[in-house]
């Protein structure tokens, strides 16, 4: 695919994830929010995702299972316009879907990184310690991990 004038960025990306995407903006011109956003057919053409080509990169397309019909609708659009993996997760939502970005094995953080760096065995640690915050509890390795996890980390 030829980068789109100003594009240079695709040259750089080495992957991308669309989170519960808005990839068709049309929808979006029969809202009361279109008074703002001032979406005409030609920008909804030329600026949504499901009509441009897709990246030259691995795309991997995320999206909650409880989202409202629309952004399901929007990723399955843009999943299928793509040629791309459609990621449906079970009882998250389009607040929520991205709270596994917080966790460094989750699946959702591997689509993300996909091999940049190599996850220490510490990082089951930090794991567990984001779910004992929840209780009020603390892991008490786990801030020479995140120092060790820092120092090895690439980005």
């Amino acid at each position: 695919m030829a980068p789109r004038d100003g594009a240079d960025w695709q040259q750089r990306v080495a992957r991308v994830v669309p989170v519960s995407p808005v990839a068709d903006l049309a929808p979006l011109m029969r809202t009361s929010m279109n008074k703002d956003l001032g979406i005409t057919p030609a920008i909804a053409q030329a600026e949504s995702p499901l009509h441009l080509p897709p990246p030259p990169c691995p795309v991997t397309v995320w999206v909650g299972g409880a989202e409202r019909p629309v952004f399901l609708e929007q990723a399955d659009l843009l999943a299928q316009a793509w040629a791309a993996p459609l990621v449906t997760v079970p009882l998250r939502h389009h607040f929520d879907v991205i709270e596994d970005l917080g966790l460094p094995d989750s699946d959702l953080t591997r689509a993300v990184l996909a091999g940049r760096f190599h996850i220490p065995l510490e990082c089951e640690c930090l794991r567990r310690e984001y779910f004992w915050k929840r209780e009020g509890a603390r892991c008490k390795p786990a801030a020479a991990a995140r120092r060790r996890l820092r120092r090895s980390a690439d980005f």
